[in-house]
């Protein structure tokens, strides 16, 4: 049976629809914005119980009038540290205790909306968190629940597990728990896979990107100054060693300074051998044409001046099987990318002709090259190879969200 797009729902009647995100970073608070700003627009009552809700407040404001925003409710809640600050606690009281308060807020919500049934939706479920998310599924009580599946290392990788995986708490036992509707993926290969696992509909999620911008912001500012007219490489976000920071350091010290090699984002120093920290270092002492911010960028407006000021991304990532919203980014402000081969990443950027591909196990000679022949033919490249921009960004639009979302939540069935 064919389950991909068939979402089905026993819960009919006008209950509210509740978002949940705990973590932060990265596209987190991006999705948790767009996501809930479609909803409202579409009809939806929503609770939402996030870190922050009055940022998620201010952000809903700037797009939606204050009727619209009256829908919508943001809470206040923990994440996984509400746990770990608890350590005198039984590790399973603490879950359970955590699940007990996301009920309350469940249940509040229900007697503000008349006493309908909730619906709840994860806006992202990891593989690493799969402790907290059953804890709190099984908090709500065979209510219904969905989620936004992300990075499914499990189907991807089946023969080994996914960085903070535990095998206690595999994240198939969420797939047995009453309630489960259905989910959401990014991933169109691993999808069809999914749903035979589960025994449930999967329904394909386009990869949104916020496209912000602030023409003033400093960081942008002191990129432009520092490469002084000369073409830029980007590599962006959490440096860590699967992003490629390596390959890129290495690449940065054997140019001969006619490319500006960009790494902006925090450095994560521990998962780097001390040689590769090394080696990290001397991008300091020894390029004078590499600009380094090692921190946090502030917000997705400072990310996206930074990733529009580049002429050539970098996201060559080591064995990484999932979405990407680089590529996203990458087609709305029209940048080439370079990629790694294998992937779900590296199958777009050929079918929508987005870049280059690193073949596997290219020495860092031919990577530079190949970043050579990108950055300094740009605009001859994108003649040549008249990449489909416009098509990705169609594909993962908020538009397209919209769709599906109006599609999976229909407005009759709130």
């Amino acid at each position: 049976m064919n389950l991909l797009n068939q979402h089905p729902r026993t819960n009919c009647g006008s209950g509210p629809l509740i978002l949940i995100e705990w973590n932060v970073g990265g596209h987190h608070e991006t999705y948790l914005r767009i996501i809930s700003s479609v909803l409202l627009q579409q009809g939806h009552q929503l609770v939402v119980l996030c870190p922050d809700p009055k940022a998620l407040q201010s952000a809903l404001a700037d797009r939606l009038p204050p009727d619209v925003i009256s829908r919508c409710k943001a809470i206040a809640i923990g994440g996984p540290e509400w746990i770990r600050k608890r350590p005198r606690w039984c590790a399973g009281l603490a879950f359970r205790a955590y699940g007990q308060i996301i009920q309350n807020h469940v249940r509040d919500a229900e007697k503000a909306n008349g006493g309908a049934a909730a619906e709840v939706y994860f806006t992202c479920l990891y593989e690493h968190q799969a402790r907290m998310y059953y804890a709190v599924i099984c908090g709500l009580r065979g209510r219904e629940w969905t989620g936004l599946y992300l990075h499914p290392h499990i189907f991807h990788c089946p023969d080994r597990l996914a960085p903070g995986v535990k095998r206690k708490w595999p994240i198939s036992r969420l797939w047995s728990l009453p309630g489960l509707r259905g989910l959401l993926m990014l991933d169109e290969g691993i999808a069809p896979m999914v749903a035979q696992a589960i025994g449930r509909p999967v329904t394909l999620l386009p990869d949104i990107a916020d496209d912000s911008c602030r023409t003033d912001d400093p960081l942008a500012l002191s990129l432009q100054k520092f490469s002084a007219g000369r073409p830029i490489v980007g590599l962006l976000g959490h440096l860590v060693p699967s992003k490629g920071v390596v390959a890129l350091a290495r690449c940065a010290l054997a140019d001969s300074g006619s490319i500006v090699f960009a790494f902006a984002g925090e450095i994560h120093w521990e998962m780097f051998t001390e040689e590769e920290q090394d080696l990290l270092r001397r991008l300091k002492t020894d390029c004078p044409h590499v600009w380094i911010h090692d921190g946090r960028i502030p917000d997705e407006s400072a990310y996206n001046m930074l990733f529009s000021s580049c002429d050539v991304i970098f996201a060559a990532y080591h064995d990484f099987p999932h979405s990407s919203n680089t590529l996203t980014k990458a087609a709305i402000f029209k940048k080439p990318v370079l990629v790694s081969s294998g992937h779900l990443v590296a199958e777009r950027v050929i079918r929508y002709r987005l870049g280059e591909v690193l073949p596997a196990g290219s020495s860092d000679g031919r990577i530079l090259s190949i970043l050579r022949n990108l950055v300094l033919r740009a605009e001859g490249w994108a003649e040549a190879s008249k990449p489909d921009w416009a098509g990705y960004c169609r594909d993962h639009s908020p538009e397209r969200l919209a769709e599906v979302l109006l599609e999976f939540f229909p407005r009759n069935q709130r």
